[in-house]
């Protein structure tokens, strides 16, 4: 798989594309893309992989894939995707981590990133041993 990652062309890459990260006007359109400090040249996988886990909470991964390459995206090739929604969620899950050890050691005050960090990691390793079990049986 980290063959198939790493080939395709560079382009700009959010690093870090979520809902939460979207302004979207009175007319249901895209407004601005907000909070650009993970972005980088990077294969725009890497963005659809990071949408892995919204998108399967909304719908489905397929579902979410079709609306994508129906929108104008072109899909990367599946090794790849598996690739980027496996690099997301271990992402996520060492954030979570190190979130709780700051907070732990009092280096964290924000109550709200405080919440989700002490209820989270339990989660965090089922989420990624979720993505990871059906890339083993293949």
């Amino acid at each position: 798989h980290a063959r198939a990652a790493s080939t395709g062309p560079r382009l700009l890459v959010h690093g870090d594309f979520s809902l939460s990260n979207v302004l979207i006007d009175d007319n249901d359109q895209v407004a601005a893309i907000l909070d650009w400090e993970f972005a980088r040249l990077g294969l725009p996988a890497a963005d659809l992989g990071w949408c892995y886990e919204l998108a399967t909470r909304l719908a489905s991964w397929d579902e979410f894939l079709a609306a994508y390459a129906a929108a104008g995206g072109s899909l990367p090739g599946k090794q790849q995707l598996d690739y980027f929604a496996l690099w997301a969620v271990v992402r996520l899950a060492v954030m979570v981590f190190q979130g709780q050890c700051g907070f732990e050691r009092g280096e964290l005050t924000d109550i709200k990133q405080a919440v989700l960090c002490v209820s989270s990691p339990t989660e965090m390793v089922l989420r990624v041993g979720r993505r990871l079990q059906p890339l083993l049986v293949e």
